[in-house]
């Protein structure tokens, strides 16, 4: 039934219900205010006071059951228009309960929402740009550390990463797992023109990983910290961020940079994906949950004192040619720096 035809069944309703109001049974007695319905929908009503007789008491219910019908149906009809209730008893129409409680509840919200306290407000009247307001984008985590690797000897194509090959004088080069001592220092001589110095796992002969320690402090890789960095896979291998945490757990990030055609530079948010515990001896997800949750998630991973940060495939190279490996130009990481624990030495 479209809405105009609905609307004049309703009113047509509510005539019926004032001439049999007025008529022969004359004027409405005293009432009092009751609560009547279903077992999941309920109105409160005005009942007359207890009929004498059967047929009054039905006559009393039905003018009940009518006028209820009309003032759910127009609430229906003007606040709520479309296909949201259904039809229950006299054909009259009933809101279900669910709905009301949707509606109640969205409308307590809309009313609670208030403007910003003084718990946001910081050095600022509110008067001026950006109004006394704390905007995270205006606060986003300096660069912690970037890290280009050395180029090797000249006349050597390929060697052994350590930690000569790092460029940046403040961080400490980290290799995990049976493959990470077999992780090169890469570079083709005028064969790509523009090539890098690059890491590259294609002979490594299993797991690997590297990472980054800091020689100073840790890092705040929570809100709006990011990473960033310039990669290159084939085959199957996909590259994921690792991160120790200062009570000395590894996990291992969701995100993944998967095959490209060419150099490719990408960033993410290490506090926006999920996180798994890694082993880091072997450089595997390490056995978490219950029997048949199939490992778990870490729930709510805190990342606001992170020792170490790197990167792994968890997987073996497949030699030289174009197989399956991992290769990395460059990572930065920007998040705050936070002060090591006296004492804290590196594994």
């Amino acid at each position: 039934m479209c809405r105009a035809h609905r609307r004049d069944s309703l009113l047509s309703l509510w005539s019926n219900f004032n001439a049999r109001k007025t008529g022969s049974e004359g004027p409405c007695p005293p009432k009092r205010l009751v609560s009547v319905g279903t077992k999941y929908n309920e109105v409160a009503l005005w009942k007359k006071k207890p009929a004498t007789s059967m047929a009054e008491r039905n006559t009393g219910r039905l003018h009940k059951l009518q006028r209820a019908s009309v003032i759910r149906a127009f609430v229906i009809d003007f606040l709520c228009p479309g296909p949201v209730a259904r039809r229950e008893g006299q054909g009259g129409l009933i809101l279900n309960h669910k709905l009301l409680l949707t509606l109640f509840a969205g409308s307590v919200l809309m009313c609670a929402q208030q403007a910003p306290g003084p718990a946001d407000r910081v050095n600022g009247t509110g008067k001026e740009p950006p109004f006394g307001l704390y905007v995270p984008q205006d606060h986003r985590p300096s660069l912690f550390y970037r890290e280009d690797f050395k180029r090797p000897p000249q006349g050597i194509h390929e060697m052994p990463v350590t930690q000569e090959f790092i460029a940046n004088p403040n961080l400490e080069l980290k290799l995990y797992g049976p493959g990470g001592i077999h992780v090169q220092i890469d570079h083709h001589e005028g064969e790509p023109k523009d090539d890098p110095d690059f890491l590259w796992s294609g002979i490594t002969p299993a797991p690997w990983a590297v990472a980054f320690r800091h020689r100073e402090n840790n890092v705040d890789l929570s809100g709006l910290a990011r990473t960033k960095w310039r990669t290159q896979q084939t085959g199957y291998h996909a590259l994921h961020p690792i991160v120790k945490l200062a009570s000395g757990r590894w996990l291992i990030g969701e995100y993944a940079e998967g095959w490209t055609p060419d150099w490719h530079e990408s960033e993410f948010w290490p506090a926006w994906i999920r996180w798994r515990q890694l082993d880091i001896d072997k450089v595997i997800e390490a056995p978490t949950g219950t029997q048949y949750e199939n490992g778990r998630w870490e729930p709510n991973p805190d990342l606001s004192n992170v020792e170490e940060v790197g990167f792994t495939d968890m997987m073996a190279g497949s030699g030289h040619g174009q197989g399956g490996w991992s290769r990395i130009d460059w990572v930065e990481v920007r998040g705050n720096p936070v002060k090591r624990a006296t004492g804290k030495s590196a594994k």
